[in-house]
């Protein structure tokens, strides 16, 4: 079914497209994700460019090209390293990367409280916890490369 599946999707892109592109809505949406979180090792890097290259132009037929012309596309990572998606649709029409990056499901205890005194701080309840310094060591410098030029 997932060919099916493909085209049922592109479907409802279009009508969402159609519905965000009406003149009293077309400022209120900056940007537009059109598949959440595709398993992209299990769906196969080919054939979900294919299918995100196919929404892009349908996407583009109904809303034109350029800046005021419809929102971003946003194209999830499908947990690939952001590096996979360098050069990506080239000459595409504003698309954003979206990823999702997660402590909840690598088996680590994830249940240290957010309001808690930093390490070494005298300071009581410092909001966030040991989680920001973990965020950004963890995530840092993937999130700060550039996919493209």
């Amino acid at each position: 079914m997932g060919y099916a599946n493909a085209q049922r999707t592109l479907d409802y892109i279009r009508t969402i497209t159609e519905f965000v592109s009406q003149p009293e809505y077309q400022n209120l949406i900056p940007i537009f994700s059109i598949v959440n979180e595709a398993l992209v090792g299990t769906i196969g890097k080919d054939q979900i460019t294919a299918f995100y290259l196919q929404a892009h132009d349908m996407i583009r037929e109904i809303t034109g090209l350029g800046e005021g012309n419809g929102p971003f596309i946003a194209i999830h990572d499908g947990f690939q390293p952001l590096g996979t998606w360098s050069d990506f649709l080239q000459g595409s029409d504003r698309i954003a990367i979206d990823t999702h990056p997660y402590f909840a499901f690598d088996g680590a205890p994830n249940n240290a409280p957010i309001d808690q005194p930093l390490q070494g701080s005298t300071a009581a309840g410092q909001f966030g916890g040991a989680w920001p310094a973990q965020a950004c060591n963890a995530w840092g410098a993937n999130m700060n490369l550039r996919c493209a030029p």
